[in-house]
């Protein structure tokens, strides 16, 4: 739904959310979508700079790890909003039963 938008939250007055008001911004169509929550996201920029120079970073500053959540520094996982993009959406593996050293 990345052409969609949210219009209006239903029912915040009441201290709860029932619905959602979307609207597609191609068609205008727009109607409402129950919900009992909502999660906003917003962007931002990780918060990774104290590592310059010391892990490997793409182009947009995210921390570039393997097998979804380790750096090429043994034992260092860096929290999911440092992490490149498509590493961050993942689940991390199975924390092992002992820390490489």
């Amino acid at each position: 739904m990345t052409d969609t938008v949210v219009d209006d939250v239903l029912d915040v007055s009441k201290k709860e959310v029932t619905a959602l008001r979307l609207r597609n911004l191609k068609s205008g169509e727009s109607w409402e979508f129950p919900a009992s929550a909502m999660f906003l996201g917003i962007g931002h920029i990780p918060n990774a700079k104290i590592f310059a120079g010391q892990l490997e970073a793409d182009a947009d500053g995210y921390l570039i790890t393997q097998k979804n959540v380790f750096t090429k520094v043994p034992a260092y996982s860096p929290a999911a909003t440092c992490r490149t993009a498509a590493t961050a959406k993942q689940s991390p593996p199975p924390v092992p039963a002992a820390w490489p050293l």
